[in-house]
């Protein structure tokens, strides 16, 4: 079996975060090749391996109109060239033609349009509208889709309208962010005077940094005894002009809050292990690595009560409104007054942690793959 990985619209994010670990895992056979074609920046990402040729054309390194048209007018070609059986697209949208597609449904913000017009009138409202039509036409031409959650599934496919082979295979977690040596009962008692929080999530309207803030102001303003340190760490995004002019408007004391651009995973997880409490607050997800990375990192966390969380967080974290910033106070009010209950979420959802393996789902993902390509080769 010779398997393209059509990462063309992959760039960063959980997408890469994705691919890196699935391609770092795959149990290829010796009579399989696996070719990736993709930006050099996500090449150079991607380990080296025996079995996998990386593929990456100079036009995939320049504008997204470039990019996109190098995709329509030469993507086939390519595939044809290199005697492609199947084509595995974890982005979703490829421009492949006339071979079995193994594609996947990442981002739930195309399929919430409550979500997606908190954007306003802007190109990034656009897009999700477009992306909506442009990821259901993918799909229904699919010969196979995977879905992360069951809940994901069960929204999308009432779009698509139509019977498709899914599967649904959860992410993993970085080793890097696993909590090997901590100390639960230890670590999980909040009586310090300084308590810190982290939230770690790109700056856009969904990810509701403004509950977060006045929340925490809240919290701090209840609680004058005690001092409070709140880390957001991120991209820029959509919110980040409101969000900065929302932190240098802090005038509570005993709260100090910083902001961060993005950083590298070993650096996140060094936040994690040094802080109290991790805080989800994203009103729209699929399944976020951040939410897994705190689990295993054995972080209380205080989890938005939106979309899948529950299902993934199960009972590993005290849950909130991520629209009501009292709620979050309450939610945090009730760790901060309950040890018990602190080491509690905290131990479970490492407990509940160890569920999400990459290996576990790159091996997955590649039988999913063969199954389909062994379907549209009538089983042979």
């Amino acid at each position: 079996m010779r398997l393209l990985i059509d990462a063309t619209n992959i760039r960063q994010g959980g997408g890469l975060t994705h691919l890196k670990e699935i391609i770092r895992y795959l149990p290829i056979s010796d009579n399989e090749k696996i070719f990736l074609i993709a930006d050099k920046f996500v090449c150079d990402k991607v380990v080296d391996r025996s079995l996998l040729i990386k593929i990456s054309p100079r036009s995939l390194n320049r504008s997204p109109i470039i990019r996109h048209l190098w995709r329509l007018l030469f993507l086939n070609s390519l595939v044809r060239k290199n005697n492609i059986d199947i084509v595995f697209s974890p982005g979703g949208g490829t421009t492949i033609q006339g071979l079995p597609i193994v594609t996947m449904c990442r981002n739930m913000l195309p399929f919430d349009h409550n979500e997606a017009l908190r954007f306003g009138f802007s190109l990034m409202t656009l897009k999700l509208i477009a992306l909506h039509f442009i990821q259901l036409k993918s799909f229904r031409q699919a010969s196979g889709l995977i879905f992360l959650t069951d809940y994901a599934k069960n929204i999308v496919m009432n779009f698509i309208g139509k019977n498709l082979i899914t599967e649904v295979i959860p992410h993993g977690i970085s080793d890097s962010f696993h909590a090997k040596n901590r100390d639960i009962e230890k670590s999980g008692k909040l009586i310090n005077e300084e308590i810190r929080f982290v939230y770690v999530s790109k700056f856009d309207p969904y990810k509701n940094h403004l509950t977060v803030i006045s929340g925490l102001q809240s919290l701090a303003k209840s609680r004058p005894s005690h001092s409070f340190i709140l880390n957001l760490i991120g991209p820029k995004g959509h919110s980040y002009k409101k969000v900065l002019n929302k932190v240098r408007s802090n005038n509570i004391s005993n709260l100090s809050i910083y902001m961060y651009e993005e950083m590298s995973h070993s650096e996140i997880a060094d936040f994690y292990f040094k802080s109290d409490i991790g805080i989800f607050a994203s009103s729209c997800e699929n399944m976020p690595n951040i939410l897994l990375e705190m689990m295993s990192a054995g972080m209380v966390i205080v989890c938005a009560n939106s979309c899948s969380m529950s299902d993934i967080l199960g009972e590993g974290g005290v849950y909130f409104s991520p629209y009501d910033y009292k709620s979050l106070h309450n939610a945090l009010e009730s760790i901060l007054n309950d040890q018990t209950l602190a080491i509690t979420v905290k131990t479970k959802a490492i407990e509940k942690s160890k569920y999400y393996s990459w290996q576990t789902s790159a091996s997955n993902t590649l039988n999913f793959i063969r199954a389909i390509y062994k379907l549209n080769n009538n089983g042979n």
